[in-house]
């Protein structure tokens, strides 16, 4: 952990590229602040769901 925040500021920047959400991720994390996102109230009907979509 030392040597990885000595680098950041040796080189003043992150020694790697960050992930940068894509349009898609963008929007599905507004809508999910926003509430509209699915629930499950069991790790059942968590899979039932997922798997109906395929």
């Amino acid at each position: 952990m030392r040597r990885f925040t000595h680098e950041i500021t040796v080189i003043k920047a992150l020694p790697f590229e960050p992930l940068v959400p894509n349009a898609e991720t963008i929007e599905a994390i507004k809508a999910a602040r926003r509430g509209e996102h699915e629930t499950a109230n069991t790790m059942k009907n968590l899979l039932e769901e997922l798997n109906t979509h395929d």
